[in-house]
């Protein structure tokens, strides 16, 4: 069931009643508090405004040209991806 409602705007759109469904499937999210939280957050961020736009604005609407040769010199964290985390 969680896979057809995985985007946020399909799951701001889950109803509350339906949670309890979801808990049969083996595939889903069971613990009702955790799924709650997913269908929220999928609410806000659906209000906050589309995905790109919110996205993007970490980086001032530039895409970001990185010279790494070798995948250890990637970074685990930057300044754009722990400002994405800030609450």
């Amino acid at each position: 069931m969680l896979s057809t409602v995985s985007t946020p705007k399909r799951l701001r759109k889950w109803p509350t009643r339906k949670v309890g469904l979801g808990k049969r499937d083996s595939g889903l999210i069971r613990h009702r508090g955790k799924f709650n939280g997913r269908v929220a957050n999928a609410r806000i961020f659906d209000e906050m405004t589309e995905p790109g736009r919110f996205l993007w604005s970490f980086v001032n609407d530039t895409p970001l040209k990185n010279s790494w040769r070798q995948g250890a010199e990637v970074p685990s964290k930057t300044g754009s991806s722990k400002k994405c985390h800030e609450p």
